[in-house]
């Protein structure tokens, strides 16, 4: 019999996870080690960019400058009216339709709107927006 002076002795039947995760430890450390030199071993081949494509991307680039005068250049030729530009912009098209637009900081913000507006109805994407202040 057990006496009440001894004490039972309870056994935790959980399992010891600090093996493990040690084990898991070392996996990812050398995994680590050994990346660098896998790398140099895979040779990747990256398919080269058509000129074909970079040709025509270049073309459809167009820049449309407007000074704070409200003179309007497209291409560094001077339109007339934001009419012509219209014009213009509609009959380029192409594919690839983007344009950088390069504006005066002292431009009032009504004509600029309008550009973007005659951008926007011609599904027009801009590229590149350039504000500069000239004196």
């Amino acid at each position: 019999m057990i006496s009440s002076n001894q004490k039972q002795i309870e056994f935790i039947n959980e399992p010891n996870l600090i093996p493990l995760l040690d084990f898991f430890l070392i996996l990812v450390v050398m995994l680590a080690l050994m990346v660098g030199p896998i790398q140099s071993y895979i040779k990747i081949n990256l398919p080269e960019l058509q000129k074909k494509y970079s040709q025509t991307n270049k073309t459809n680039n167009h820049i449309i400058s407007i000074l704070k005068t409200n003179q309007i250049y497209l291409d560094g030729k001077l339109l007339t009216s934001t009419q012509e530009l219209e014009q213009k912009i509609h009959n380029k098209g192409g594919p690839i339709k983007s344009y950088k637009l390069a504006v005066d900081s002292q431009l009032p913000s009504t004509n600029l709107i309008k550009i973007l507006t005659i951008l926007k109805k011609n599904n027009i994407k801009i590229m590149k927006l350039i504000v500069k202040n000239k004196n």
